[in-house]
């Protein structure tokens, strides 16, 4: 029917992004109603990201685009894989435990894309108040807004301290449980 409705609309685009978007099973909220069984596909599952997804996504948030490069998403793999396990691939799911941790928090690249990749620089020159560029930044890494507790929290920590404070309160969101996963 869809289809149909489109060919009739001389296949608008617009007429067919409204059309999805006004249909039920659009609107319905992934939110769902108690403890989740496998085999419910109401709702979708939170994941660990892929190796790949991960390495994509940091670079996103840091440099507004990834830079294709294989063998840095082979490293990536091969050190978010616990030892004595499967061989890692570009596809391995990161498992979001100490490994991730560890490797996140010391990889070098990562520290150098939040210092020099831009994204951060343009939140702390930019105009605004702190708690705009708090909002900016969760903007860039998690794609929504900071909460009202979120906000005063980050906004303390950066009124005490320098320009470094901007990176660490960054930092500490790209190694958020919310951007290490699919959901």
């Amino acid at each position: 029917e869809l289809q149909l409705e489109f060919d009739r609309n001389k296949r608008s685009v617009r007429f067919l992004v409204q059309s999805i978007c006004r249909s039920e099973a659009y609107r319905r909220s992934s939110a769902g109603e108690g403890q989740m069984r496998r085999e419910n596909i109401s709702r979708g599952l939170i994941r660990p990201l892929t190796t790949e997804q991960l390495f994509n996504s940091l670079q996103v948030a840091t440099r507004l685009q990834p830079e294709p490069s294989p063998a840095k998403a082979r490293a990536l793999s091969i050190a978010f894989s616990p030892p004595l396990l499967r061989p890692p691939c570009e596809v391995t799911p990161v498992s979001v435990n100490r490994w991730v941790a560890l490797y996140a928090r010391n990889n070098g690249d990562v520290g150098e894309w939040v210092r020099e990749g831009g994204v951060l620089k343009r939140i702390r020159e930019g105009e605004g108040t702190l708690g705009e560029k708090v909002d900016a930044m969760f903007l860039a890494a998690l794609s929504r807004r900071a909460s009202p507790s979120e906000r005063a929290r980050f906004v303390d920590f950066l009124r005490n301290g320098g320009a470094d404070r901007f990176e660490d309160a960054y930092w500490a969101l790209l190694n958020s449980h919310e951007f290490l996963t699919r959901h």
